[in-house]
């Protein structure tokens, strides 16, 4: 009883949302890394230190977009190998390879093949580490 009020049970549509959430929770592999703002970390100075490389060392514009997006590292040292595009449910969309041998830097891809929405762009990076950075594609 909880002020007054029997509690009888849980609706059945309460435990079904409960379950859906839980198994999205399995299916997601992000690689052990952190995601913030998608999956509870225990953590908090991993937390801290991906917010820390994100803001540090890459800028991504224009955000939002439509059509094509830039990432410049700042770090001359760090040069990314792949950028995976998540949706914000944690399901992959899109993967761009870039050659090992490449120079750090500029690097473009296409999002004009997403649909609108809010997407969680993960760069994999020289250096054994991946950089965590929100992306809105709107038109």
């Amino acid at each position: 009883m909880i002020n007054g009020i029997e509690i009888l049970g849980v609706a059945p549509d309460v435990q079904s949302t409960q379950s859906k959430i839980v198994a999205i929770e399995e299916k997601v592999d992000f690689e052990d890394d952190v995601v913030e703002d998608n999956l509870a970390v225990s953590d908090k100075d991993q937390v801290g230190n991906t917010l820390k490389r994100s803001m540090s060392s890459a800028a991504m514009y224009p955000n939002p977009a439509a059509y094509e997006v830039t990432i410049q590292i700042l770090d001359p040292e760090v040069i990314v190998e792949e950028i995976y595009i998540y949706n914000f449910s944690g399901v992959l969309s899109r993967t761009y390879t870039f050659p090992k041998n490449g120079e750090s830097g500029t690097y473009n891809f296409d999002v004009s093949t997403l649909p609108s929405g809010v997407y969680i762009v993960k760069l994999k990076t020289t250096k054994n580490g991946y950089i965590n950075l929100n992306l809105i594609v709107k038109r």
